[in-house]
């Protein structure tokens, strides 16, 4: 979803490939970013979300930290919270 967000912000600015778009186009493309930008701002509060990241060995924390450099150890913090209150008795790993 962040690699879309990116493809936007390239087809917005004109950059590379897409620099002979046309403006109405370019207004689609506005309209699809700002709605991109809302889901994303929607899903900061799902913690799910987050600790499916945590749980994919591939990305852990790295993700986080990548995506949501201001927001990141909070997310985190948030996320470790989540872990040890639902799963009490096997957060031990998570700790570190």
């Amino acid at each position: 979803m962040w690699g879309l967000t990116d493809l936007l912000n390239d087809v917005l600015n004109s950059e590379g490939q897409y620099g002979n778009i046309c403006l109405d186009l370019k207004a689609g493309f506005e309209a699809a970013k700002e709605l991109l930008q809302k889901w994303l701002d929607y899903m900061l509060d799902f913690n799910l979300v987050f600790a499916a990241y945590v749980l994919n060995p591939r990305y852990k924390f790295t993700l986080i930290k990548e995506q949501y450099s201001n927001q990141a150890d909070e997310i985190i913090e948030r996320i470790k919270t989540f872990f040890k209150e639902q799963y009490p008795h096997s957060t031990a790993l998570l700790a570190s």
